[in-house]
């Protein structure tokens, strides 16, 4: 019989992205199943694409153009002959790539940044630094020249209007400039708009040629129509407005970033502090780049009376979308022609560092997570569409001026640029992440799902390859990687790891599902604490109800909710019955098979156990001494799991307790010697245990309260004691005593004795 088992996800070290669904059991085909976009995030990824339902398919091709002297890339433009310019920290460096790749440095300003850069249509290259908050121009060919210093510390943004005007966005006192086209270095530049914020990080135009403007913190979008004429398009909440673009059907695309949970408040992308802006990664990043932080706050604005362009309340706030599990610190939004903004992408722990329109009407998203590139639509419909090999962070995604279909991508830490194509690359290769067999396995097959369906290739027309070993990450250990045949056996040795990859060629084929099957080698069940009491119990059962299925095991597609039961439990309740003993146990299995219990005694000695009951099927039992000699004894547990395996390959495991006493007759009790009178009368009594040490003793006289009878020596440490009951001032006549002992086996003897006192 076969079970399907649904492991939620798996580490680098440990346990597999696969899903996993009941426990294990020994003889029966247990199924590890990848389906869902959190079973193969964790794969190495070369060329392959992961959609956000799951599955495994050819990526667009990604081929390295340049690798940059630098750490961090901040910008990058291109000119009409392609040639690129990219504006680079920590040196705040900026590079000249030609088409054919080759990287020369063009510009140092002296600064940790060169945040920004534009060109005008003459090809003058304007290049924003900071924190000295210079804006450079560079004349094709000519030497960088100041062309504008505001006196702010951060140069953030450079736009050119359709008039030539240059825009400058700056911090850390939040103004945007104008500068006209004729503008000389001398000249008083215009304020063109200031925000209550301290920071105005992006600036893009609208269809309509209004200048849009993010700033933060408690971020803003606004739209400005005219010097110191705006309106606020959104506030939603975050620490910044990371990034903004404009389409001509009028709607307005934004990113946000707040800084995850632990990060410093001066580490944000625009933060006011200068360490943080000249850090060795892009400040984001710094903060932490990976989440912790909750999702923006609809409406958290920082400031009063914002308004729409409707001129009411911002109705644009967006709300908190609750697309993907876990924190959110950054998204892209989108904002309707009409105003209502909408949640377009996310993802838990992962930032949006660029974003950029692409011809199909998706969206192509950089972001932190292993110079990962997303493409999406909706919170619903997004893939993840490529991996750099190197980079941590996509800081840049600038379209190909050749096929605006293709993209060029900047990555940081290391800076490099990639050319992601508009085709797919001819081949990719998938390696998942090691999968957890719990215990050393064998590994039988591996199946797919194709989409389309491929009824003649059971394995997607795809190569396939599987090594196995006993030790969590891949080492000289492991075995060589071995081809799956057409069969679809794997042919890969026993083991407790297990790890395949994939090596696709037709991009017209999803590897929509993967199942492997395998099989555990039977281990012996193991008990590991056994006791005896002499205490005897009655035995009863009761099932605890079935728990209630929530949304969420639904929602992870884990029946193991529906089809397991819950274990039974013992009720166990002490019946007084003289001479009594129980036994309890705990027993396991690593394959968790059911057990059943044969309980055996014998005399310390004998060599021959004797049955006292089998096939039980609870860990304890109780049962009666009477009619054994007394003595000394042990109990043998046997656990068996013959329930879930057939005849042959059943195993067992065995416990011994320590030796216990039964004794079921009491101590004899004689009368050695009666002297004395009235003033002082004394009686010697022998007590004798034939199997055990005397416990204590107590005397009765004429029916009154009993009192403690201390042996000779005062110790209780023999089977054979003497004890000497004095009696003082006796009154005259007939009295009566009784005395009595009780050995160690809680077994009384007892004496009585008559006389007269004068």
């Amino acid at each position: 019989m076969s079970s399907s088992r649904f492991f939620a996800k798996f580490t680098a070290l440990a346990a597999a992205s696969f899903a996993l669904a009941a426990p294990l059991a020994a003889v029966s085909t247990d199924t590890a199943v990848q389906v869902s976009y959190d079973h193969f995030e964790d794969g190495k990824m070369e060329n392959i694409s992961i959609p956000s339902d799951g599955g495994l398919r050819l990526a667009p091709a990604l081929e390295q153009i340049a690798k940059l002297d630098a750490a961090v890339i901040w910008k990058a433009v291109a000119d009409k002959d392609g040639n690129l310019y990219v504006g680079t920290g920590n040196d705040g460096k900026v590079f000249k790539v030609t088409p054919d790749g080759k990287a020369t440095v063009l510009f140092e300003p002296g600064e940790s940044l060169a945040r920004s850069l534009a060109l005008d249509d003459k090809g003058n290259l304007y290049v924003g630094t900071s924190p000295d908050g210079y804006v450079y121009r560079i004349t094709p060919g000519g030497r960088p020249e100041i062309y504008f210093h505001p006196g702010d510390t951060y140069i953030w943004d450079l736009q050119f209007d359709i008039k030539g005007n240059l825009y400058v966005a700056t911090g850390a006192k939040g103004h945007i400039y104008r500068l006209p086209p004729d503008y000389k270095a001398d000249q008083t530049a215009e304020v063109y708009f200031t925000t209550d914020r301290t920071h105005v990080t992006t600036l893009a135009f609208d269809s309509q040629g209004a200048l849009l403007a993010g700033a933060g913190p408690k971020s803003l979008v606004y739209r400005i129509t005219d010097k110191d004429k705006a309106t606020v398009l959104a506030s939603p909440g975050g620490e910044e407005i990371s990034g903004l673009s404009a389409q001509p059907d009028g709607s307005v695309y934004f990113s946000t970033f707040n800084k995850p949970s632990g990060a410093s408040s001066s580490s944000g992308r625009s933060g006011s502090s200068s360490a943080s802006a000249a850090g060795s990664t892009p400040p984001a990043a710094a903060a932490g780049g990976g989440g912790g932080a909750p999702p923006p706050t609809a409406g958290d604005d920082g400031a009063d009376g914002a308004t729409d362009a409707a001129g009411g309340p911002s109705g644009g706030s967006p709300p908190s979308p609750s697309t993907a599990s876990g924190p959110k610190y950054s998204q892209l939004y989108r904002i309707n022609p009409s105003g209502f903004v909408e949640p377009v992408w996310s993802l838990a722990r992962t930032g949006v560092y660029s974003f950029r329109p692409l011809p199909n009407g998706r969206w192509l998203v950089g972001s932190d997570q292993h110079g990962r590139i997303f493409d999406a639509t909706s919170p619903s419909d997004w893939n993840l569409l490529q991996e750099t090999p190197e980079g941590s962070e996509v800081s840049v995604l600038l379209a190909d001026p050749k096929d605006a279909a293709a993209t060029f991508v900047f990555s940081s830490n290391p800076a490099q640029i990639y050319h992601l194509g508009s085709k797919p690359a001819a081949s990719g290769t998938y390696t998942c992440e090691p999968f957890d067999g719990d215990q050393t396995a064998r590994w039988g097959t591996l199946r797919t799902l194709a989409v389309p369906p491929m009824p003649n290739f059971p394995l997607a027309g795809a190569k396939w390859e599987t090594r196995t070993g006993n030790t969590p990450k891949p080492d000289s250990t492991w075995s060589d990687w071995q081809p799956i045949a057409d069969t679809t056996d794997i042919a890969s040795p026993a083991a407790r790891y297990f790890q395949y990859r994939v090596t696709l060629t037709d991009a017209a084929v999803t590897v929509r599902r993967l199942s492997v099957y395998f099989e555990h080698f039977n281990a012996a069940p193991v008990i590991d604490r056994l006791g005896v009491l002499p205490v005897g119990v009655d035995i009863s059962t009761s099932s605890p109800p079935r728990a209630p299925v929530d949304l969420r095991t639904i929602l992870e597609g884990d029946s193991s909710a529906l089809s397991s039961s819950p274990p039974s439990r013992p009720q166990v309740r002490a019946t007084g019955e003289s001479g009594a003993f129980s036994v309890a146990w705990h027993a396991t299995d690593a394959n968790t098979d059911p057990l059943s219990y044969t309980v055996n005694l014998r005399a310390v000695g004998d060599a021959k156990w004797v049955t006292l009951a089998d096939d039980l099927m609870q860990p304890v039992f109780s049962f009666s001494s009477h009619g054994y000699a007394d003595g000394y004894y042990q109990v043998q547990v046997i656990a068996s799991d013959k329930l879930a395996n057939p005849p042959g390959q059943a195993r067992t495991g065995e416990r011994t307790s320590t030796p216990f006493l039964i004794n079921n007759t009491g101590p004899t009790v004689t009368l050695d010697s009666q002297t004395g009178d009235a003033t002082r009368y004394i009686i010697t009594f022998h007590a004798h245990s034939a199997t055990t040490v005397l416990d204590h003793a107590q005397y009765t006289l004429d029916g009154q309260p009993s009192k403690p009878a201390l042996p000779d020596g005062n110790l209780f440490d023999k089977p054979d004691h003497v004890f000497h009951v004095q009696l003082d001032h006796l009154k005259s006549g007939s009295h009566s005593v009784v005395f009595e002992v009780v050995d160690e086996a809680d077994n009384p003897g007892s004496a009585k004795v008559t006389f007269d006192v004068p």
